[in-house]
């Protein structure tokens, strides 16, 4: 293989590859439009009153990024109506799949230096402890928040540490570390990334504060609980620390104060003001549906959904005007047409004879066999050998090119 076919093996596999992933992500951001309506629909109704399953809510944008390859898009009236034309616009304008491409990577960067540059500023505080606790310790009046995936930080304010008891320390850190212990740093990243992928919604960064706030909800009820300190006591911490802290706030999900608002706070100082215990065993169960939706809805979308390639057995006459006819698959015609060691293999007269019947005549032609289907109109691969009706051997043999074979095809076979 010269550098010149590689070459252009490689843009053609780039393209394709491009193409076929912004094709099925971008079916996946038009989706998230009704899913997003309906979480926050039940979020404000059914689920108002049931903190732990309204945060759970958030778990159905997770099936988003599979759903591409289903068969709804291409075997049901609706879908075919509706997203037909984005499979076109892919297929023929290719340039829409690399702005689409250019979106993800730089709304990507931006949200990754943002939280770089943020975990960058944690660990170049002074240190400090409190109890078993090491802390990060600022000198501008920020809430205290965390910050970190693998190895969170928890910051606060140097301010907080003169003005408040140990014991209330001991509580504001209950509750950055109960964001740790829940996973909530996890859902943000996950967040993150679905808003990312599905960028051209921008309805889901803007959405992002009602996910704070349910995860918010959820570890005041928390720590409350775990704490075994009245709902009042902690209402009050939280006031004293917005009435310390004044304004300044440093753009992190997880932070105690939250989003310092009179309506946020007000929202917030009733709920913490109407806490009542929670049964663990009902959190648990709430849990355990959620993620026993995840996977029906993940294996749902999986078995209605087309496998990532399917072979093509069929193999096709091709006359020299270009004109196409499928006359059987391989395993039909197996006793006819054969491959070995590299070369096609045909009966020449039992071949004939199948031509004959089915009313093909011509005197030159290409035959087609080889290649798979991403999704329909979408493949690749595929061989074809030219075969002059003149020939006069009983078998007839064709050496041929594999185009099956090659690095790009079996690449994006597996995309």
């Amino acid at each position: 293989m010269t550098i010149q076919i590689f070459w252009a093996g490689f843009i053609n596999f780039l393209n394709a590859s491009v193409m076929y992933w912004v094709m099925l992500i971008g079916r996946s951001a038009f989706l998230s439009l009704p899913v997003l309506l309906m979480v926050l629909l039940l979020r404000r109704t059914v689920c108002k009153k049931t903190v732990f399953l309204k945060g759970m809510l958030w778990c159905l944008f997770l099936p988003l990024p599979f759903i591409g390859r289903m068969r709804f898009f291409y075997e049901s009236s609706i879908g075919a109506r509706l997203f037909v034309w984005w499979h076109n616009l892919c297929i023929k304008q290719c340039w829409v799949c690399w702005i689409y491409l250019l979106g993800i990577v730089t709304f990507g960067i931006y949200i990754f230096c943002r939280r770089r540059k943020l975990y960058r500023f944690a660990v170049g505080l002074g240190r400090e402890r409190v109890g078993d606790t090491e802390l990060f310790v600022c000198d501008r009046a920020v809430t205290p928040f965390t910050v970190g995936i693998f190895r969170p930080r928890i910051v606060v304010p140097k301010m907080m540490l003169e003005d408040f008891r140990t014991e209330e320390l001991q509580m504001i850190l209950l509750h950055e570390k109960t964001h740790i212990r829940l996973g909530h740093l996890w859902c943000y990243a996950v967040w993150d990334l679905l808003r990312t992928l599905l960028w051209v919604n921008p309805l889901l960064s803007v959405c992002t504060k009602y996910l704070q706030e349910d995860l918010e909800e959820i570890c005041d009820r928390v720590v409350i609980q775990r704490s075994r300190e009245a709902a009042y006591d902690y209402g009050r911490l939280l006031l004293n620390s917005i009435r310390l802290l004044g304004n300044e706030n440093i753009d992190t999900p997880v932070a105690f104060a939250g989003e310092q608002k009179y309506k946020n706070i007000k929202s917030r100082m009733e709920k913490v003001a109407h806490f009542k215990p929670y049964r663990k065993s009902a959190a648990v169960i709430s849990f355990l549906s959620s993620v026993l939706v995840v996977i029906g809805l993940l294996f749902g979308v999986r078995q209605l959904s087309y496998p990532i390639y399917t072979e093509h057995t069929g193999i096709s006459i091709c006359n020299m005007k270009f004109q196409l006819r499928e006359i059987g698959n391989q395993t039909q015609l197996q006793d006819v047409f054969f491959i070995d060691n590299g070369c096609v293999c045909i009966q020449r007269d039992a071949w004939n004879e199948i031509l004959r019947e089915q009313g093909i005549e011509e005197d030159e032609y290409y035959v087609g066999f080889g290649g798979y289907l991403k999704l329909p109109g979408i493949g690749g691969g595929g061989n074809a050998v030219y075969v002059d009706a003149g020939e006069s051997e009983d078998l007839l043999v064709i050496p041929y090119y594999d185009n099956d074979a090659t690095i790009w095809t079996r690449l994006f076979k597996i995309l």
